[in-house]
């Protein structure tokens, strides 16, 4: 039996404009719709270790049934609403079992695409989400320049695990040259951030790709999930197209740790092919 009409597995590094992609997405499709957010690295069942799920189209009360919250939900007229994973009054295995959703969207951050982890998934795929009619990979990739500002900017990136991050964007880089297959993940869509942030016509090409139609309007929200922008945390959501994210790499500049990452040739040289961007520090 059918349970998700279209699934979607979408692959990003941290500080990509993910959360801002995948909110696009979710708002952009008919309900009912499952996002699950920031699956476990090393985690086959993705409804057994996300970060927080968002549901559209889903009865509240069914998902959680605690009266001040679904008192909450009815104030705030909320069109889609977000859980935790660490409250207990949320009925996952509901939400798993819920069918038929229009979507499911299942989403990993700072995974190599050739993790063993889902060759597992593929095996038990329809014990652990169902069987979907139709499965698209997405993968989301931002330029070093601006992705390595932030990521060194908020402390994630240092030198104890630079080269980690390196190798990731490097693997996601060549996936947009040379579209390889990674085990069981061939990505059939890829998103250029720095296109999708600032292209009308980029975002209705990505939104048809996807599978709907879009005036490619620029998404103004600042998803609070991983709390917001680095540079501008959540002060901008509803204006997020001011943001300066093509720009973050001009604040680090004096940051010697960060400059010595570009001394990466190959780094540099997927940044000129992919991007069309090289700075000369």
């Amino acid at each position: 039996m059918t349970r998700n009409a279209h699934e979607f597995r979408v692959f990003g590094i941290r500080r990509s404009g993910n959360h801002a992609i995948l909110h696009w997405i979710m708002d952009n499709q008919q309900s009912p719709v499952v996002y699950l957010n920031n699956i476990g690295r090393q985690s086959v069942d993705p409804y057994s270790a996300w970060a927080q799920i968002y549901v559209k189209g889903l009865p509240f009360w069914r998902c959680k049934p605690k009266a001040s919250s679904y008192l909450k939900h009815l104030i705030r007229q909320e069109s889609k609403f977000r859980f935790v994973n660490n409250d207990p009054s949320i009925r996952v295995n509901f939400i798993r079992r819920y069918s038929p959703k229009e979507n499911l969207i299942v989403s990993y951050e700072d995974n190599f695409l050739d993790n063993e982890a889902f060759l597992d998934y593929e095996l038990n795929h329809d014990d652990y989400v169902g069987h979907s009619d139709r499965r698209s990979d997405i993968l989301i990739l931002r330029d070093p320049y601006n992705l390595m500002a932030s990521l060194v900017k908020s402390g994630r990136m240092n030198p104890a695990n630079c080269d980690r991050f390196i190798r990731l964007f490097k693997q996601y880089a060549r996936a947009f040259l040379d579209n390889p297959q990674y085990g069981s993940v061939k990505p059939k869509i890829l998103v250029n951030y720095n296109d999708w942030f600032v292209s009308t016509e980029y975002r209705i090409k990505i939104g048809h790709e996807i599978g709907f139609s879009t005036q490619g309007e620029a998404f103004e929200k600042v998803p609070g999930d991983g709390t917001g922008s680095t540079f501008d945390s959540l002060n901008l959501s509803g204006k997020a197209s001011q943001s300066k994210v093509l720009e973050r790499w001009k604040s680090m500049v004096e940051d010697e740790f960060y400059r010595s990452l570009f001394k990466d040739v190959e780094l540099v040289e997927m940044s000129k092919q992919i991007f069309g961007l090289s700075v000369d520090f």
